[in-house]
């Protein structure tokens, strides 16, 4: 039989506004003005929460909630100084790495920001400033040599651990020259072990790559499979690569892969649907293992 769904709610309230508020408080009664990403350090199960429209990312730790990056106004300034003092402007993607540092696209900046976990301080990573040119990174995440992935307008960008930067799926020319798939806007991006999963909010779907990591541009002969997302309809329990998706223009693509029930998931947001869908993965759960 199929197993119970359990929902509860970590953060917020039913509450809307343009200000965050609630910090130092139990994160139960907090306020956010619009939740894009969120993040888990799984060594120590603090969450990080990036609230885009309040221009902050916001920490739980043991049920509290408090200010972790931004002061709450867009713009640019800070690196070099503590993340709780700098400026953001508009935080839509977190990952963490092997060392607890939290990694931040800071999409109107063009830049992704690191704060260092040892010192709460606030640098800037890559994009504007560095060698490494982005555009609107969105979705970040980690592959297991400690590749960064970010998903950046029409393209999937690998970011080494020695700042070597690469496409590895999209557009990659102005004349329509690509790296297939042809990504319309890659919004998010989730590495599981070395397998690549990309949401394309203007094509409204989903690309699932094996063992695509440490191997960019023309190395990528396993090639991208549709996981999800046609422009026919197919009814809710039909094969993923031909159910219609609409993410919608207000949502992010937010999706996240994981076990459950012993076979691997692939959960994915569906704006236009106001729901979440899950697709059963059966295939990709052979492949785990690094």
């Amino acid at each position: 039989c199929a197993l119970p769904i359990l929902v509860s709610v970590v953060a917020g309230t039913t509450t809307s506004s343009t200000t965050p508020s609630g910090d130092g408080g139990s994160a139960l009664n907090a306020v956010f003005t619009t939740i894009s990403d969120v993040a888990v350090n799984l060594a120590t199960g603090d969450i990080y929460v990036a609230d885009d429209s309040g221009n902050r990312v916001r920490k739980i730790s043991g049920g509290i909630i408090t200010a972790f990056a931004g002061i709450g106004t867009f713009g640019f300034s800070g690196d070099g100084g503590l993340a709780t003092a700098a400026n953001l402007n508009f935080p839509t993607g977190l990952a963490v790495d092997s060392s607890g540092n939290v990694f931040i696209s800071d999409r109107s900046n063009q830049r992704i920001r690191k704060v260092n976990a040892s010192d709460g301080k606030i640098s800037t990573f890559a994009g504007t400033g560095t060698a490494v040119t982005l555009n609107t990174p969105n979705g970040l995440s980690f592959d297991v040599d400690g590749n960064l992935y970010v998903a950046d307008g029409s393209v999937v960008r690998m970011i080494t651990p020695t700042l070597t930067a690469s496409i590895v799926l999209g557009s990659t020319t102005s004349n329509g020259s690509f790296i297939p798939p042809q990504i319309g806007t890659a919004s998010d991006v989730f590495v599981l072990t070395r397998d690549v999963y990309v949401t394309d909010t203007r094509n409204d779907q989903v690309y699932y790559v094996a063992a695509l990591a440490g191997k960019p541009g023309a190395s990528n002969s396993l090639g991208a499979s549709l996981l999800a997302g046609r422009s026919s309809t197919v009814a809710i329990g039909g094969t993923a690569n031909l159910a219609a998706f609409n993410f919608g223009s207000t949502i992010t693509g937010s999706m996240v892969v994981a076990f459950d029930g012993g076979i691997l998931h692939h959960y994915a947001i569906d704006g236009s649907a106001h729901s979440a869908l899950r697709h059963e993965l059966r295939a990709a759960a052979a492949d785990i293992g690094g």
